[in-house]
């Protein structure tokens, strides 16, 4: 009977084959282990269990080469990047990734991370954001947000005084070499679901070679909040929240710079652009601004045709010659960068 019930056909679920029967180390309500898991099952839907190599770092993680049976690299405290980039100069047709938290990222690997990303290494970095230093006691971390509290700023921290939190997926989406970058979160059953998504299509567009991939992960430290998992659980929710805001100001910021730069291009070839080339420019403009909402690197090359009907984003008539290029420049020269 016990066998029957049990059958393959009639299987719900079952825990990944690449997760090891060891001890959970992590606290209760702690967001690691989900995304271990949801790593776990991406490699194991790739078919990459035997040509996977992670890279754990210093911190909560340090022991994720414990629960994934696939090969690991320790790295010293922050410079997972720089060694997951010899693993995949070396062996090309291996799937690299990193598995970094908050601290361990963006303040003692800030230098690895930032360049690797933008030499467009063809590695994944799954970045952890609990926003504090979770292992050590609960000190402030470079991503800790403005207002909150911390054993190292008890009564919340303050632009005057500790500055202002590193947006790292903001700084990435800015960098050259990276092909996708994203934000989720885990606190929730759809959240989970997208978030393994986006691994499956970081790892993806790494063994494609189309360059660095960040997936930050805002997570929970009930621990390091002093909140109960369930507490922290919805708290991850308004960090998500207070996260997405500022990435919308970002992604404004961002096309706003490209819009003066297209201008400029404009200006130059003012007098002598026939009206079928200022169709042409006017097409890649438009074109440039549905990569820059899209927030994708690796369809930015357009058609004319696809150009042209995006026209209607950036409000720009090229009725005839000198007129077309006029009002392109007077939108794109008037842009509220506020």
């Amino acid at each position: 009977m016990m066998n029957d019930i049990i059958s393959k056909e009639n299987l719900v679920y079952k825990k990944p084959d690449l997760m090891n029967e060891v001890p959970m180390h992590y606290c209760p309500g702690c967001s690691h282990g989900v995304v271990h898991k949801l790593v776990a099952e991406v490699i194991e839907e790739m078919g990459m269990t035997d040509k996977t190599v992670g890279v754990s770092p210093v911190g909560c993680a340090v022991f994720a080469y414990r629960y994934l049976d696939i090969d690991w690299q320790e790295a010293a405290h922050g410079r997972a990047p720089a060694v997951a980039t010899a693993i995949k100069r070396l062996w090309p047709d291996r799937l690299v990734f990193t598995y970094q938290g908050d601290g361990d990222l963006a303040c003692i690997g800030t230098c690895e991370t930032i360049h690797a990303l933008n030499r467009g290494e063809n590695i994944t970095i799954i970045f952890i954001n609990n926003a504090i230093y979770g292992m050590t006691g609960g000190q402030m971390a470079p991503t800790t947000l403005i207002g909150q509290k911390t054993a190292t700023c008890p009564y919340g921290r303050t632009p005057e005084l500790h500055g202002y939190p590193l947006n790292v997926t903001e700084l990435a989406s800015h960098l050259e070499g990276t092909c996708y970058v994203t934000r989720q979160s885990v606190e929730t059953v759809g959240s989970i679901v997208k978030a393994k998504k986006a691994i499956r299509k970081a790892f993806e567009a790494s063994m494609a070679g189309k360059g660095s991939s960040l997936v930050e992960i805002v997570s929970t430290c009930n621990s390091g909040w002093k909140l109960s998992p369930v507490k922290a659980n919805g708290r991850e929710t308004e960090f998500d929240t207070a996260l997405a805001d500022f990435e919308a100001v970002a992604v404004v910021q961002m096309e706003y710079d490209f819009r003066m730069f297209a201008a400029q291009f404009l200006c130059i070839f003012h007098s002598t652009l026939c009206h079928v080339a200022q169709q042409c420019l006017v097409g890649i403009v438009a074109g440039t601004f549905r990569y820059l909402e899209d927030n994708r690197r690796a369809e930015f090359g357009r058609s004319l045709d696809d150009g042209l009907q995006l026209l209607h984003v950036v409000e720009i008539e090229c009725r005839n010659g000198i007129t077309a290029v006029d009002g392109a420049l007077e939108h794109l020269t008037g842009v509220d960068k506020t």
